[in-house]
């Protein structure tokens, strides 16, 4: 993906995080972008950076928890990544009780794109990530 420098200079609303937040493969948060909209929907934006590249940005549904429940956030991303990307190409869900867990996944280009759901009685949240496809050779493995 781009080098940090690039994103600053892309996306004027971004702000610095005072402490970066731990991602995964020890990258670091160091950027957030709040109310970008996706299919009508407001999500909180975080860069995540690791030596110098834009490694991973997730998006967070800031929806209150009573229109998340009624999947208004997980639906409309879901149709805007659609009309993006065509059909996904990988999905999966898991349903116990009350407990919901969904995801679908999109590969273009270089660029994995996965649309996460979590409802549980305590919590709902809709998340989508955007990362670099690593494709690794068989001696890697």
């Amino acid at each position: 993906m781009a080098p940090e420098r690039a994103l600053i200079g892309t996306f004027p609303q971004l702000q610095r995080v005072a402490k970066p937040v731990a991602g995964p493969g020890n990258t670091r948060g160091r950027w957030t972008q709040r109310d970008v909209f996706l299919g009508g929907e407001a999500f909180n934006t975080t860069f995540y950076i690791k030596n110098g590249l834009l490694q991973r940005i997730e998006l967070d549904s800031t929806a209150p928890d009573v229109q998340c429940r009624s999947l208004t956030p997980w639906t409309s991303a879901i149709t805007a990544l659609e009309a993006w990307n065509g059909n996904e190409s990988a999905k999966g869900q898991f349903a116990a009780g009350d407990n919901i867990q969904q995801s679908v996944h999109w590969s273009a280009g270089d660029v994995d794109v996965t649309a996460y759901l979590s409802v549980t009685a305590d919590a709902c949240s809709t998340k989508l990530t955007f990362k670099k496809r690593e494709t690794k050779d068989a001696s890697e493995l």
